[in-house]
């Protein structure tokens, strides 16, 4: 995968990938499938804020990424306009206003693999974070910037698995969102039995790489690298709102 320090050669991205590849290419498919998996809640919530059931969301869904993954989709899936978060919008728009038409997930999606999706999880998700007063274009937006940042969390905290050094990881991942100012090293250290210094030193690398693995995410999902510092700053202007 591209470092943040080499995003110039850009070139081992998911979506980007996807422009190169050739229809039926297992490397592009597979980067698209991936790209589907990690963001299909924002979608599912989309289609529930316009007025659809969650079975009927849950259908969409899946007949939405099916659809994009045959081979005619695939063949469509074409990053020209740069973010992948705008196709998959604009393909859920359009699979909406088309709702009416004979839609069986299974003949549009052909033999590809239909991943499960959990309604009643979906449902939690939504109601845990209620967002009424928002536009379903609002939330999609809100909800894909908060997916972003689960999956660069979700890379840390794979990088700092190993049992020998979980405990101390786990004490520190909080720290990494907030000022620093706010941060209780004095006491945090006791607890460790590390040094003030050491975990101020921590918490600064810790930032560091949650930084670089915040922009790869966002990275994933461009073909520009040139539109990376304004796709992060758009993204976490949508948390704040």
């Amino acid at each position: 995968m591209t470092s943040s320090s080499q995003f110039g050669q850009f070139h081992s991205t998911r979506w980007s990938l996807i422009a190169q590849a050739q229809v039926g290419s297992t490397v592009g498919r597979a980067a698209l499938e991936e790209l589907c998996n990690t963001y299909w809640f924002p979608i599912y919530e989309y289609i529930r804020r316009r007025g659809q059931q969650p079975d009927d969301a849950r259908d969409l869904t899946q007949e939405l990424f099916a659809s994009i993954l045959s081979r005619d989709g695939f063949a469509r899936a074409t990053p020209d306009k740069g973010r992948f978060r705008s196709y998959i919008l604009t393909a859920a728009k359009n699979l909406i206003s088309e709702q009416f038409r004979n839609r069986q997930t299974t003949k549009r999606g052909g033999q590809v693999r239909l991943w499960s999706i959990d309604c009643a999880t979906a449902e939690q998700r939504m109601q845990w974070e209620p967002l009424d007063q928002q536009t379903p274009e609002r939330i999609f937006e809100m909800r894909w910037a908060k997916q972003i940042l689960t999956d660069a969390f979700a890379q840390l905290d794979a990088l700092n698995a190993e049992p020998t050094r979980r405990e101390y990881y786990l004490k520190l991942r909080s720290f990494i969102a907030i000022d620093s100012d706010t941060v209780p090293y004095a006491e945090v250290a006791q607890e460790l039995q590390a040094s003030e210094t050491a975990l101020r030193v921590q918490v600064h690398r810790l930032r560091k790489k949650f930084r670089e693995l915040l922009r790869q995410s966002v990275a994933e999902t461009l073909v520009d690298p040139g539109e990376i510092d304004d796709e992060l700053s758009y993204l976490l202007s949508c948390l704040r709102a």
